[in-house]
């Protein structure tokens, strides 16, 4: 039995269209899966970056010696008047070499906290915009879902009217043989269309969740980071063991990282 030519038209239309929504559809997860793993390199070297300075900043706190004291001996001497006026003049100029060794050492420990406490807010303030950066991607992620799924319900009802059209259209008694099968095909290409639209809401309804998954996680180890140097910044302690906690959990354990992406893209 030949197939009418209008039937085939019909199927190599519809395999194309398959084939090329197809193929967009696997370019847009590559280049999602290749923006995290890209953004996952980002977070982990900046949040390392961090952790470094900061346990810097606590090693150089536990090993910090005291201020030394200066100890004046003073001469009990007092048989001779010459001696004791020598002495008494003695001690005034160690008390001024004192106050002024004092002085320059306190200046140099206030400029050394400040260039510290420079630093430090310069790196937390780069963790601040990567956390933005982060955290606006999450604002576009709901737009293009709330997008995606007002244009998938569309096309979805689109072929659902199609069928039920059609579908009643075949009840018709006076259809010729050849109006027949146009629109047993007609009902056919709106079955394949309404089952891969469907399909197209799922897939794309669990990439968005996949995506929320992952920039909360990345957003909880920048959060982390931070929150240890508004802590140092406030003068409270910060234990070694805490930073090498949040160091443990950085996304470059980079195959489980790696692994989670390619689970959610196919990557």
């Amino acid at each position: 039995m030949q197939i009418p030519r209008a039937n085939v038209v019909v199927l190599l239309l519809l395999g194309a269209n398959s084939i090329a929504a197809s193929r967009f559809h696997q370019e847009r997860h590559d280049s999602e899966a290749q923006w995290w793993l890209t953004i996952g390199d980002t977070v982990e070297a900046s949040c390392s970056s961090a952790l470094d300075l900061l346990l810097g900043y606590v090693s150089t706190n536990a090993t910090q010696a005291g201020p030394a004291q200066l100890a004046i001996v003073k001469s009990h001497n007092s048989t001779e008047k010459r001696a004791l006026r020598a002495s008494k003049v003695n001690e005034t100029v160690v008390v001024q070499e004192s106050k002024l060794s004092s002085n320059q050492t306190s200046n140099s420990t206030a400029n050394h906290t400040a260039n510290k406490t420079e630093t430090m807010q310069s790196e937390l303030g780069n963790l601040e915009n990567l956390f933005s950066h982060l955290k606006s991607r999450i604002g576009t992620l709901n737009k293009d879902e709330h997008d995606g799924h007002d244009d998938d319900d569309k096309r979805i009802k689109e072929q659902v009217d199609i069928i039920h059209e059609t579908q009643g259209e075949l009840n018709a008694t006076n259809l010729t043989k050849w109006q027949r099968q146009l629109l047993v095909n007609r009902t056919k290409g709106a079955q394949v269309s309404l089952d891969f639209w469907k399909r197209h809401r799922e897939l794309r309804h669990g990439s968005f969740h996949a995506n929320l998954k992952m920039s909360h996680g990345l957003m909880d180890k920048v959060q982390q980071t931070m929150k240890m140097f508004h802590k140092v910044l406030e003068g409270k302690k910060v234990e070694k063991k805490d930073l090498e906690a949040i160091r443990r959990g950085l996304p470059a354990a980079k195959a489980s990282f790696v692994q989670m992406v390619s689970s959610y893209f196919s990557f």
